[in-house]
């Protein structure tokens, strides 16, 4: 038995590939997902449908639990909103606080403020007080600022109330500006 020649099966393939990808492709759009079973009735439904991925949502002030209070400050957070808008920027805000201040490092920078919680109430201060007069002022870094860092600022130096949000986030909130910050 002889063999064909290269160019038999070179053709071949030429004719069938094409027609082959057709169909595959036609298969695939298609094909519908698979029903699934549920426990108790064992009637087929279709999935449920999409929900958003947390990192789409937009960071807005939620209905926040009375029973959930913010006792403190204290770790590293990341600023997630301003005024109820999602921080979609290019570098990330990020504040540390203690038992008693929430600053953006570095400290030298002066963005930092003094904070009191009481129950779902705020106050905060800066940390800077007056200068007496002959007294040396403090050391400022020459360091560039984040564009967004002044609108945190202003949220916190406003801010009358904080509560925990449904995702467990801390909203920090005054009559016209609001922060949402979560733990890091």
């Amino acid at each position: 038995m002889a063999l064909a020649s290269p160019w038999f099966y070179y053709r071949r393939m030429t004719l069938f590939r094409p027609l082959t990808l057709l169909l595959l492709g036609s298969l695939a759009a298609c094909e519908q997902p698979a029903p699934m079973r549920t426990e108790t009735s064992g009637v087929a439904t279709s999935p449920p449908p999409a929900r958003p991925v947390e990192a789409e949502r937009k960071a807005e002030p939620e209905a926040p639990d009375p029973a959930a209070r913010v006792a403190t400050l204290r770790g590293a957070w990341r600023v997630a909103g301003i005024d109820g808008v999602g921080l979609d920027e290019p570098i990330g805000l990020a504040l540390t606080g203690d038992g008693r201040q929430l600053w953006w490092e570095p400290r030298c920078a002066g963005a930092a403020r003094a904070y009191r919680i009481d129950g779902s109430r705020v106050s905060f201060t800066s940390t800077h007080g007056p200068t007496p007069a002959g007294a040396p002022t403090p050391p400022v870094c020459a360091i560039g600022l984040p564009p967004r860092l002044g609108d945190v600022m202003r949220a916190l130096d406003e801010a009358t109330s904080i509560a925990r949000t449904e995702s467990n986030g801390v909203l920090i909130a005054g009559p016209r500006h609001s922060v949402t910050l979560y733990s890091q």
